[in-house]
């Protein structure tokens, strides 16, 4: 299996640049390759592809190596790739939620207000890295089942990812929902759209 994470223009993953994907991202991936197969996996992913162990997470990477890891690591889990981007947007919130606390608490109280407010706590990323070509979300058809959410991006490749993403954020806050994909940049749209059903009340807490 192959991915292909096309640029043309603003990128989707979370933390990126004009240039390619910030060390963050290969971080995270190599931590899931090491969670889900084991440290001699990542070792020998990294020699075949002449990479040392770590990555500096504020240096700049090709979008081609971030690529290769996934579709490497979709191989040694024996799943498609798009399974590999989901089990990276859950794992990415998951870090996220611990590492940087004090920014993910400023999402807000509850999974509808955190949703409105991802463009927010991007540009307060942002901050932090001047390179950073953050996604846009946008939400409608809010109400007490659910809403519909927008993701913007000029990238293809990616709805499985934005998928782990909003699972691994229903999960931090608790609040169990249903996915669907209304929309996708593979199958011609100009964005992705996503309808988020709540399966209980902890949203509105």
């Amino acid at each position: 299996p192959s991915i292909s994470l096309q640029r043309s223009g603003r990128t989707g993953l979370p933390l990126e640049q004009e240039a390619g994907m910030y060390g963050l991202i290969n971080n995270a991936i190599r931590q899931l390759t090491i969670e889900r197969c084991g440290p001699q996996t990542w070792s020998d992913i990294a020699g075949d592809l002449g990479l040392e162990d770590r990555f500096i997470s504020m240096n700049h990477y090709p979008d081609a190596l971030s690529a290769q890891l996934v579709s490497r690591l979709s191989e040694a889990m024996d799943v498609s790739p798009d399974v590999v981007l989901q089990q990276l947007g859950i794992y990415w919130v998951s870090k996220a939620s611990k590492e940087y606390s004090d920014l993910f608490s400023q999402l807000g109280p509850s999974l509808t207000t955190a949703l409105q407010n991802l463009d927010s706590l991007h540009s307060r990323v942002a901050l932090s890295f001047p390179d950073l070509s953050p996604p846009s979300f946008d939400c409608t058809d809010i109400s007490s089942d659910g809403l519909t959410l927008h993701y913007y991006s000029t990238r293809h490749g990616l709805t499985s990812f934005v998928r782990g993403l909003l699972q691994g954020m229903s999960e931090a806050f608790g609040s169990p929902v249903a996915i669907a994909t209304l929309q996708s940049r593979s199958d011609g749209s100009d964005h992705d759209v996503f309808r988020i059903t709540y399966l209980s009340s902890d949203h509105l807490r």
